[in-house]
């Protein structure tokens, strides 16, 4: 379709004012993980015939000095080329296209305020590198406005599969909305899982059940997850679901299955073994060990 590419913003401008309402954001460094947040972005855009809002930064992350030089004049000039040119193969009619001031984690949390969804790689290079995960890309997963798309390749590319974390707080149920909506439109399968810490050698309480027995915890796990798909599993009769209790941590149940998954979607905040999904160590620990791309969800 056409394509509508926008000039330069005013110097200084973080991307939010020229962010399009509602559209998917994504950040571009020429990078492989950026190539594929691109492709990963144009299909969710295009699936849900929104606008595509592409931002580079041309500020070097100040924490990663050594890179700071690769980043002035031709270099940037020859990302924004490969990106011009990247966005004349994609699906999507509407694209726009920023080069901004700000850093890029500033750049894309603003935009986010805007949009329908950010779209990141896990790793990039140069002006949206994270040396380590987590730079970037788990810094706007914690502080973004709306859903962000971690993408990554898939160990599996053929697995149309979603799995989505559930432990019965307001923040899974947005997980779960977002995984069915997005198995509908691709043909997915979805795997809800609830993972929990054996507590039945000590007593104590999952998610707001009392636990005495294996048994109770696995009735209590089945009986969240009946819950929370309830309503939904009507309202998508051609979204298969397969519920899974799994008596193990929820960071290790969510990365174990998704060596198998093409999509990994978690709240942004849970409760009980959920608990502090982005703030604290399981969120950081699905960003870093899932073996495809991960959606969080707010």
């Amino acid at each position: 379709g056409p394509v509508a590419l926008s000039g330069r913003p005013a110097t200084g401008d973080s991307g939010a004012m020229n962010t399009p309402k509602g559209a998917v954001i994504v950040g571009y460094d020429g990078s492989a993980d950026a190539e594929l947040a691109l492709s990963w972005a144009d299909r969710y855009a295009d699936d849900r015939k929104l606008a595509l809002h592409v931002l580079l930064s041309a500020t070097s992350a100040p924490h990663v000095p050594e890179v700071a030089s690769q980043w002035h004049g031709a270099n940037l000039e020859r990302i924004e080329a490969d990106a011009r040119s990247r966005i004349e193969d994609l699906r999507t009619s509407e694209v726009s296209l920023d080069v901004v001031k700000s850093a890029p984690t500033e750049a894309l949390i603003d935009a986010s305020r805007h949009g329908d969804a950010v779209v990141v790689g896990a790793r990039g290079h140069g002006v949206l590198s994270g040396v380590v995960m987590g730079s970037v890309s788990q810094h706007v997963a914690r502080h973004a406005a709306c859903p962000v798309i971690v993408t990554r390749q898939p160990n599996d590319p053929s697995s149309e599969r979603v799995v989505v974390g559930v432990d019965g707080s307001g923040g899974s149920r947005q997980a779960l909305e977002f995984a069915f909506d997005h198995a509908d439109r691709t043909g997915g399968k979805i795997a809800a899982i609830h993972g929990w810490h054996r507590l039945s050698r000590s007593g104590g309480k999952a998610s707001g059940y009392p636990m005495e027995t294996f048994v109770d915890e696995v009735r209590a796990a089945e009986r969240v997850l009946a819950e929370s798909v309830a309503g939904l599993a009507e309202r998508y009769p051609d979204v298969e679901v397969a519920l899974e209790a799994i008596p193990v941590a929820p960071t290790r149940a969510l990365a174990d299955a998704s060596q198998s998954a093409a999509l990994v979607v978690v709240g942004s905040r849970g409760h009980g073994t959920f608990a502090d999904l982005l703030l604290g160590s399981v969120g950081q620990s699905v960003l870093h060990h899932a073996r495809c791309s991960v959606a969080v969800v707010r």
